[in-house]
């Protein structure tokens, strides 16, 4: 079995580039996760983890991604890895609701 816990389930939605309101969304299938009955400080562990997800540490893996990979259309590479920029931001900005979710899921 493979686990596909950090799948970016979000890019298979159209329309995620614009739509500011997604990041925002909680994840309702964390409750199948294999692993979340494992887990019992996501609170805890949410705070510190965020501390070091920094806008400098994004943008870095961001431009380790090549541009074939981040967008079918090349030409629109540096557009699409400003949408990836901008979810994962305002994903990684309180309230995070995926962690509400998880956290009431155990």
């Amino acid at each position: 079995m493979i686990d596909h816990g950090s799948t970016l389930y979000f890019h298979h939605a159209p329309g995620w580039e614009i739509d500011s309101a997604r990041a925002k969304d909680p994840f309702p299938a964390i409750k199948n996760h294999v692993l979340l009955r494992l887990a019992s400080r996501i609170p805890e562990e949410d705070e510190q983890m965020a501390a070091l997800l920094t806008a400098d540490a994004i943008d870095e893996v961001l431009s380790m991604v090549p541009d074939d990979w981040i967008a079918a259309d090349p030409a629109r590479a540096a557009d699409t890895r400003g949408a990836y920029r901008r979810y994962f931001l305002q994903r990684l900005a309180p309230p995070r609701a995926f962690v509400t979710e998880a956290a009431g899921a155990r």
